[in-house]
């Protein structure tokens, strides 16, 4: 035990030597405090930007422009202007725009209001369909009522009623007496996320647990150099005078960049629960426990990879095999739901199963690599 615990210590001091290794290692941990700081002081803005023009200010104009001006999930801004309106949405300030006119006041009596509202859209955006869907909600909260109203007073059946318009009213106001155009509730694995309720929040920790698994991928590929590069030192024949397996130094040069790895890791996401206020007691050891079996099955699968890669060919893999990641791997966009070849993309890297919550994968990776490693040492099939 004595022996492991030195070659494990002067692995790690080897590791922690190397220039790019220690490098990516410490940009992680300011990485997610930077991505985790700014997440949270701009939560509030909202992601997407709308602008208004009114034409005339009638009433049924500006009430729903107070409405919208008041929606917590989209930045409707206000323009004096047509000309202003129609700069802001060539120019990307607003992702489209809204001109109301005087004929909205008519809508309702002449259920006809293809000329009432005039939309701006520029080929740049692809939001229009959930801001235009809250528009609509804005108009049909402020004319369910009227319409109802209208509607029914024209039926036989409802002719008898008593105080027909005083129910329809309040019947209104109880639907939205929350005030909200439209709710929205967040679903994550086919279950509700009762942990992390403001799915603002929720955003911001997918985020930077992409790029702690992003990062701690890069950190394996060098890992993978380290191990290639040993294979060509003097040490093997060190150890052979040991009578030692050829294997057991590279089980520790694994074992050292594990714990580092684990160290740096914890600490980011500790700084990501920390930031984002999650209480740590609740999830922290669940996501831990997730992260340390994502590293023991990465440095795991390029343990085995590294016995058929030259240094040169690894070195090249490494952009590639990065960029690819943060592109297939839910980080910014997930292909995986697209319904396209490119969605199995995902399927061919660690890092997916690990931002999946997939464990018994991240297992199997492990085992399957720590068996064909040890027979293809036996076998000496490595060049």
């Amino acid at each position: 035990m004595r022996l492991i615990y030195i070659g494990i210590k002067l692995k790690m001091k080897e590791l922690l030597c190397h220039k790019a290794y220690i490098a990516v290692l410490c940009l992680l941990p300011l990485l997610i405090y930077l991505l985790g700081d700014y997440g949270m002081k701009h939560m509030e803005e909202a992601n997407l930007r709308a602008g208004i023009y009114l034409e005339e200010d009638t009433p049924l104009a500006s009430k729903m422009q107070e409405i919208l001006v008041q929606d917590p999930s989209i930045d409707f801004k206000v323009y004096r202007t047509q000309e202003a309106l129609e700069k802001a949405v060539a120019t990307a300030q607003v992702e489209c725009g809204f001109m109301i006119t005087p004929d909205i006041e008519k809508v309702i009596n002449e259920s006809n209001d293809k000329e009432a509202i005039t939309m701006l859209i520029s080929p740049a955006t692809v939001a229009v369909g959930p801001i235009q869907e809250t528009v609509g909600a804005a108009f049909f909260r402020l004319t369910a009522a009227d319409v109802a109203i209208q509607t029914l007073e024209s039926k036989s059946y409802m002719q008898h009623v008593e105080g027909l318009e005083e129910k329809i009213n309040q019947a209104v106001e109880i639907y939205y007496q929350d005030g909200d155009l439209m709710k929205v509730q967040l679903v994550i694995n086919d279950k509700l996320d009762h942990t992390i309720e403001n799915h603002q929040v929720a955003g911001i920790v997918q985020l930077c647990k992409g790029m702690i698994g992003v990062f701690l991928f890069v950190v394996s590929m060098l890992l993978g150099i380290k191990l290639i590069e040993e294979r060509r030192s003097g040490l093997y024949k060190r150890f052979i005078t040991l009578r030692r397996p050829l294997a057991y130094i590279e089980y520790l040069t694994v074992i050292a960049s594990s714990l580092c790895q684990i160290a740096l890791g914890s600490l980011a996401l500790g700084i990501l629960y920390c930031i984002t206020k999650i209480p740590l007691s609740m999830e922290f050891p669940k996501e831990l426990g997730r992260m340390i079996l994502y590293i023991v099955a990465m440095n795991s699968t390029v343990l085995l990879m590294s016995l058929w890669l030259h240094e040169e060919v690894w070195l090249g893999m490494m952009p590639v095999l990065s960029v690819a990641c943060v592109i297939f791997c839910p980080v910014v966009i997930d292909l995986s739901t697209m319904n396209s070849f490119l969605s199995y993309g995902s399927y061919f890297f660690v890092t997916y199963y690990y931002l999946a919550g997939k464990e018994i994968v991240l297992l199997g990776f492990t085992l399957v690599s720590l068996v064909g490693y040890n027979w293809l040492k036996r076998k000496r099939c490595f060049w």
